[in-house]
């Protein structure tokens, strides 16, 4: 298990530094969290900081908004084609804006960031996920894949990669992960900087309750002794919810599984599948929350066999939590979790999920012992280590224009 470090010598020392992040859709996805916690530290570090985005975001106090970004984000299609056609003009709109943004502010003085390559490329840019790496861990059968190849979406993620990663105003590539990097090297300039900065949780966000709280909280949830499994995410096909249900369905009956999040995912499909298996009854679907805080806060598992992670913020999010983890070895998990003591790393096999699910069960006293754990790993990872940890990289990114 690695840990960040929560201080970086001399990163309080410098001068105030001018930074513009650019992140698109920056409220409830993965990218967006780490591009705003990361805006955030460094605003509290004392630095100067602009986050260019395609809509505002409340609590930041310096937002510059690129035209036609609101009206895209409000636009609600109601048809597969059309969600498409949104979808690329918001990767090209901000593609383009967002580069003439960043440039402004590379005039100005700015040191750049850009996060997920999503305006073309900034003195660093952070790579959350490589792409084409993340469409060959898709096993799913060629027809399901088969459309993806007429979304004209599909292929410009995948040009944008080859192309900025070589460009030679990018100074220095961020991964979220060692695996991150390793997938992206391929396509990096000769010559570039790199620097792995793992993803942080916010540890005054996501609590584990006392054990009162949390009995009187599941009381109210209507738990009733049940042991609930608790699965968080978008993309139900890439993160295997298939093999949860099936898991569920080989478990003991007080096994109980909770679905939040799904906004991209056909969730009839798999209400279908949990009927046929059996466990409809023992299935709730909470759709997209909020409050997703809440949930961690009552669940004892959580489970996340992904075919593909790069640094799941969910999982931090469960351990900070005090929610032991079940995942799969891609991502973070094997920097994360200690086998047996605050979660399992399986296969992405029902099997093997559901014989940890099995084991945390049957010993409570063990598993306190591991909610425990899970929240000591968690706090090594806060915003404040990780934005230290970016600013050493920002600051020697460019510093012609450092002041």
């Amino acid at each position: 298990m690695t840990a960040p470090p929560d201080h970086i010598a001399g990163a309080d020392s410098v001068a105030a530094l001018k930074i513009a992040i650019a992140v698109r859709d920056p409220i409830g996805t993965g990218g967006g969290s780490v591009a705003l916690q990361t805006a955030r530290a460094l605003i509290e570090l004392g630095h100067e900081v602009v986050v260019v985005s395609d809509y505002p975001v409340p609590d930041l106090p310096n937002v510059d908004v690129i035209a036609f970004g609101q009206a895209l984000k409000r636009w609600q299609p109601g048809f597969k084609v059309t969600s498409r056609i949104r979808h690329l003009a918001q990767l090209l709109v901000f593609s383009a804006l967002g580069r003439m943004k960043l440039r402004k502010y590379e005039n100005a003085g700015y040191i750049t960031v850009d996060h997920n390559l999503e305006a073309w490329g900034g003195d660093v840019v952070v790579i959350h996920n490589v792409f084409s790496h993340q469409y060959r861990a898709d096993h799913r059968p060629l027809l399901r894949r088969l459309p993806q190849f007429f979304n004209p979406a599909f292929h410009f993620r995948i040009l944008r990669e080859r192309i900025i990663l070589r460009l030679g105003r990018v100074q220095t590539a961020v991964a979220v992960s060692e695996q991150t990097l390793e997938e992206a090297r391929p396509y990096l300039r000769d010559g570039m900087r790199t620097g792995v900065v793992h993803n942080g949780v916010d540890l005054d966000r996501f609590v584990a309750l006392p054990p009162q709280a949390r009995t009187a909280r599941r009381i109210e949830q209507g738990i009733n002794g049940n042991f609930v499994a608790l699965f968080v995410g978008h993309e139900f096909e890439r993160k295997r919810l298939d093999l949860v249900l099936e898991a569920i369905a080989a478990s003991a009956p007080d096994v109980v599984l909770w679905v939040v999040g799904g906004r991209v995912s056909n969730q009839s499909h798999y209400e279908d599948m949990a009927r046929k298996l059996g466990v409809l009854d023992r299935v709730r679907f909470w759709g997209t929350r909020p409050d997703v805080e809440a949930f961690f806060q009552v669940a004892d598992a959580f489970v996340l066999p992904s075919e593909y992670e790069t640094w799941a913020l969910v999982c931090l999010e469960a351990m900070a939590a005090g929610v032991p983890v079940i995942m799969s070895a891609v991502g973070c998990a094997p920097h994360v979790i200690e086998q047996g003591r605050n979660g399992y790393v399986v296969k992405p096999t029902a099997a093997e999920i559901a014989a940890a699910l099995a084991r945390m069960n049957a010993d409570r006293v063990h598993h306190e012992a591991m909610r425990t754990a899970a929240r000591t790993v968690a706090q090594a990872y806060s915003w404040n280590g990780v934005a230290r940890q970016y600013l050493r990289l920002i600051r020697d990114a460019a510093p012609s224009r450092a002041p």
